[in-house]
């Protein structure tokens, strides 16, 4: 008799999801709760050690992807911002967050390599578009070519390269992730 464990998430994107927002600072659950366990949930385990488990499983998968790919989930599926409690003046009680802007920056150097390879691209400019990419749209294109004292056709040439480049390489990874987590039972079938 072969008995086969219920996979523990229903999509690649829930698998991701939980796993680039699982926070190593959870508090333990409540006596009761811990009591009522057998009564209420999923039972799949995704709280405490599982849950930072099964968060680091699929990292790891994450992990076995080209660099690129690693960092287009990332920008896709890590918090952008997380919570401050500096105390300072000027604080909002949130600041950038840590692995998303290492993405972005990372992504940003190589869309000068990949995707605008022979052109002059100010800095902040081409941050800006990979983090729209992303859905971070914090000016308009106009706006952006102001910043990078350019023609609004140059942005607009360069935003359309650098969210096609962008598409392209998240496509790529979600195929390849999605194939590693069904291939290791992590993600059942939809």
């Amino acid at each position: 008799m072969t008995t086969s464990l219920a996979p523990v998430f229903h999509s690649t994107h829930a698998a991701l999801t939980f796993a680039y927002n699982y926070s190593l600072q959870q508090y333990d659950a409540p006596p009761m709760s811990k009591l009522m366990r057998g009564a209420i949930g999923s039972g799949k385990g995704l709280v405490g050690l599982d849950g930072a488990g099964q968060s680091g499983f699929v990292r790891a998968e994450v992990g076995q992807l080209p660099v690129e790919q690693q960092m287009v989930i990332a920008a896709r599926f890590a918090p952008a911002f997380e919570d401050c409690d500096c105390g300072r003046a000027c604080c909002s009680g949130k600041t950038a967050g840590r692995e998303w802007s290492s993405a972005i920056e990372w992504l940003t150097s190589y869309a000068m390599r990949a995707a605008l390879a022979g052109c002059v691209s100010h800095h902040r400019l081409r941050q800006a578009l990979v983090m729209r990419a992303f859905g971070r749209k914090a000016a308009s294109l106009d706006e952006l070519a102001d910043i990078a004292s350019v023609h609004r056709n140059t942005v607009s040439d360069q935003n359309q390269r650098v969210q096609k480049c962008m598409r392209e390489i998240e496509a790529k990874a979600q195929r390849a992730i999605d194939d590693r987590l069904r291939n290791c039972g992590m993600v059942g079938e939809e």
